[in-house]
């Protein structure tokens, strides 16, 4: 009985020491790479979820104009483009997906109102649907729920 009790008091505590150093590291993977302008700057996604629980912004720096930029981020998705991520993790959680290497001329056609698929086929999380297109500036990914509020929104 004493070893399941000291079982279980270590299964707590490293449980508790989880979620400590997640909520100490929170801060570093909400922001990753993001300056203190990018993470307070007005984004044109902002608007569609009315009060946010939490807010995460991420940056990257391309050295490239926009109008080189968008074309890729236009053709994002499982089913297209790929999300240009690790394929380690894609395999890791069974998410096989080929990033392409090249524009496709087929995929720059998006449109509001699009899926934009998580997974290949029927795997995987909920399609994100395109909510918002600034064309050569930035598309609005979101998830919406059934009384029609939108839950969560990716930019890019």
């Amino acid at each position: 009985m004493k070893k399941v009790l000291k079982a279980v008091a270590l299964m707590i505590f490293a449980g508790f020491l989880f979620l400590a150093v997640i909520y100490l590291a929170k801060p570093l993977y909400f922001n990753w790479g993001a300056s203190q302008g990018e993470r307070v700057v007005a984004l044109p996604g902002d608007t569609f979820v009315a009060n946010p629980s939490s807010t995460h912004t991420v940056a990257i720096t391309i050295r490239a104009m926009p109008e080189k930029i968008y074309p890729w981020i236009l053709q994002i998705g499982a089913e297209q483009g790929g999300w240009y991520s690790f394929t380690s993790i894609e395999k890791l959680i069974q998410c096989e997906i080929k990033n392409a290497d090249s524009l496709h001329p087929e995929w720059q056609n998006r449109k509001v109102g699009d899926e934009v698929k998580f997974c290949p086929g029927e795997s995987g999380p909920p399609a994100y649907t395109v909510v918002a297109l600034d064309p050569g500036r930035s598309m609005v990914l979101a998830h919406q729920a059934k009384d029609g509020s939108y839950v969560d929104t990716w930019e890019f």
